[in-house]
C-alpha cells in the first residue's frame, strides 16, 4: 500500500564445491513477487575451494512487505549453468520490523 514501509530483504544460501578443483562462480538470485515478476537480481561471483562449503549472501532492496520468491542459479563466468535453479517460497510475509520473513 502506499506509505507503507521498504524492507532491505537478505538471504544467505550455503553451497558446495563437490568437485576436486577450485570452481569460479556466478551465483544469481532474483526476487519475485506473488505474480512472479522478477523485481530485483542479486549477483555474487567467487571462487569456490575444492570439497568447500561457502555462505553466499543476497542482498535486495527496498521492498514493501508483501509475499516473496527467490530463485537462484549458479554459473560459470561464461553463463553455462552448474546448478538446477533453486526457489525459495517464504511462506510467512516481510514485514518493516524484520519478523515474517521464512524460507
Amino acid at each position: 500500500p502506499p506509505g507503507a514501509e521498504k524492507v532491505d530483504p537478505s538471504l544467505g544460501l550455503a553451497f558446495l564445491n563437490n568437485l576436486d578443483h577450485p570452481q569460479r562462480v556466478v551465483f544469481h538470485a532474483a526476487l519475485r513477487n506473488g505474480l512472479n515478476q522478477t523485481l530485483q537480481i542479486a549477483t555474487v561471483t567467487g571462487t569456490l575451494a575444492p570439497g568447500s562449503v561457502v555462505q553466499v549472501p543476497f542482498f535486495f532492496q527496498s521492498q514493501p512487505p508483501g509475499a516473496y520468491s527467490v530463485k537462484v542459479l549458479a554459473t560459470a563466468p561464461k553463463g553455462n549453468p552448474l546448478s538446477e535453479p533453486l526457489t525459495l517460497l517464504f511462506s510467512g510475509r516481510l514485514t518493516a520490523n524484520g519478523t515474517g520473513a521464512r524460507a
